[in-house]
């Protein structure tokens, strides 16, 4: 309801919640979970429904870490970091709130899609150092704002299956051959590269290769 992003998600089921401390039951084609609204409900559409803060805590609490990484990153470009820490704090001693704790203490709004979210989650899994995200570059006329960056290396998300066209092809091309020739060694990861080790093997061969040299030319804009 909320248009929060969801990888994955099992829609065998409707969810819904109960302000009780019992009473929840399941169903093959519903869920009641108990649970501590707090006053954190709002309307959607003409129903009523918990608050996206809310949703994003409660789905936090339920769902493995890299799904729930993909629902709290989404909440936090619409719902303050404020509002999702006290809707964390609500579900104190409640079932999932350590899970969530993490979930949220790692979840950052500036990601833009699922598969940026889940190339953060990935990186981390591999042990890669923190990377900065979507950090505006420029060098005379060209900008531009990659995914992720760190020390000369720039990693990409590049979820398309194919381009929509040969010009929009050529513009990405065209963009990439720009930061090669400004310093940067880019990694373009896809959905193949998220589910083995092939994106870490990509992305250390590039921190390999921009290891000593010069800084790229690009610099920030604030």
């Amino acid at each position: 309801m909320h248009d929060l992003r969801m990888w994955n998600p099992d829609l065998s089921r409707v969810h819904l919640s109960v302000d009780a401390a019992r009473g929840g039951r399941r169903t093959a084609r519903v869920h009641t979970h108990t649970n501590r609204l707090n006053g954190c409900l709002t309307r959607v559409r003409g129903l009523t429904a918990t608050t996206v803060a809310k949703t994003a805590v409660d789905l936090a609490r339920e769902l493995p870490f890299e799904a729930g990484v993909c629902v709290v990153d989404s909440a936090l470009a619409v719902a303050s970091r404020a509002d999702v820490d006290a809707a964390l704090d609500g579900c104190t001693g409640m079932t999932g709130c350590s899970s969530a704790r993490r979930t949220v203490a790692f979840a950052d709004g500036r990601s833009e899609s699922i598969g940026e979210s889940r190339t953060r989650v990935y990186l981390q899994r591999f042990g890669f150092p923190a990377f900065e995200l979507q950090v505006t570059l420029r060098h005379g006329s060209f900008v531009c704002r990659p995914d992720f960056l760190l020390d000369g290396v720039i990693v990409e998300f590049d979820g398309r299956v194919k381009y929509t066209s040969e010009q929009v092809l050529f513009e990405e091309k065209k963009r990439h051959d720009e930061l090669m020739s400004l310093g940067w060694v880019v990694a373009r990861l896809t959905w193949a590269d998220l589910a083995s080790d092939a994106g870490a093997v990509k992305v250390r061969r590039a921190m390999a290769m921009a290891k000593g040299r010069p800084p790229p030319l690009t610099h920030r804009v604030p």
